[in-house]
């Protein structure tokens, strides 16, 4: 399996973590992490390369919300996967001032907040979400 991992720049140590723990579940994955530059709140396209053979995007950040393109980083991941065809993709995000129902309408597989389970570690979360969307 492929997972490219989508980062903002204070979730790299994090990100690095999660990786691992993902990775003594399931030694054979191919794991990359791209942290993603911002500039003034706004997230750098030409940064962003989605590789089309990944079998799952995972994007990791403070705060979801529904800003369109360039102002959040998990928006517009979603939206150059669907572009290309790649499902799934999944957001683990500190948290979220938005409604079950607007996060639905973004077009996630998955969505995971941190201040809902404020114990679990990075370690824990790559174990549970390499449960979770392993794909065989």
């Amino acid at each position: 399996m492929r997972l490219q991992v989508f980062a903002s720049p204070n979730w790299n140590h994090f990100a690095k973590q999660f990786t691992a723990a993902w990775q003594e579940r399931f030694e054979d994955d191919a794991i990359e992490i791209q942290v993603v530059e911002t500039s003034q709140g706004m997230v750098l396209p030409s940064r962003l390369e989605i590789e089309d053979d990944a079998d799952l995007l995972l994007v990791m950040q403070a705060e979801l919300t529904d800003y369109p393109g360039t102002q959040d980083l998990a928006n517009l991941v979603v939206a150059r996967a669907r572009r290309l065809g790649i499902q799934p993709v999944v957001v683990l995000a500190q948290n979220t001032p938005l409604s079950k129902r607007q996060i639905q309408e973004l077009g996630f597989s998955g969505t995971y907040f941190r201040e809902e389970q404020p114990r679990r570690g990075p370690e824990d979360w790559g174990r549970i979400l390499a449960q979770t969307w392993h794909l065989e």
